[in-house]
């Protein structure tokens, strides 16, 4: 939150003296591995960092987001899915922003979810005539660039059982 408020600060000042000063801090880079350890390390610290986000994305701060998320990023964990979606978001899919936000926010870590949660998202976002055609048109997108990144089925091989070959023996090895 202060690198949020000295990155805001050093914006306004004009560039000869943001050049002048004596020390020169980054505060748009990754988060220090720190401030990582000890989110993982500590409950408050984590619920903090939630709200923070939130936060982050009230105020529509990109680069706090961008430095905020990669750390939160455990969409793999289950508990972190049901907390973050099942009991916050889905509770608002009735609201047609929602909706679209969650189809943005699944837009960028759709890979990372495990495919029976990312069905069921799908499933209960799936829009309705109640919709705008903007999530309409944002749920089909994002369908097929879930279908595109998936991997395509093995093709099928034309074997044939009577071939000679099949009486060859095969290499193993001993375990």
């Amino acid at each position: 939150m202060i690198d949020d408020q000295v990155r805001n600060l050093s914006t306004k000042l004009p560039p000869d003296e943001r050049e002048a000063a004596l020390t020169v801090i980054e505060h748009s880079g990754p988060l220090p591995d720190a401030v990582e350890a000890y989110l993982q390390d500590s409950a408050a610290a984590s619920i903090l960092a939630m709200y923070y986000t939130l936060h982050a994305a009230k105020i529509k701060d990109r680069v706090a987001l961008l430095r905020i998320l990669p750390v939160l990023a455990e969409f793999q964990a289950e508990d972190f899915c049901t907390s973050l979606f099942d009991e916050f978001f889905f509770a608002g899919l009735s609201r047609d922003n929602v909706n679209r936000h969650v189809l943005k926010l699944l837009w960028y870590i759709h890979h990372k979810l495990p495919a029976t949660r990312l069905d069921t998202f799908l499933k209960a976002l799936q829009p309705t005539h109640q919709h705008s055609d903007q999530v309409h048109a944002l749920f089909k997108l994002l369908k097929e660039k879930i279908n595109s990144t998936e991997e395509p089925p093995m093709p099928e091989l034309d074997i044939d059982l009577n071939s000679p070959l099949m009486s060859l023996p095969t290499p193993y090895h001993n375990i």
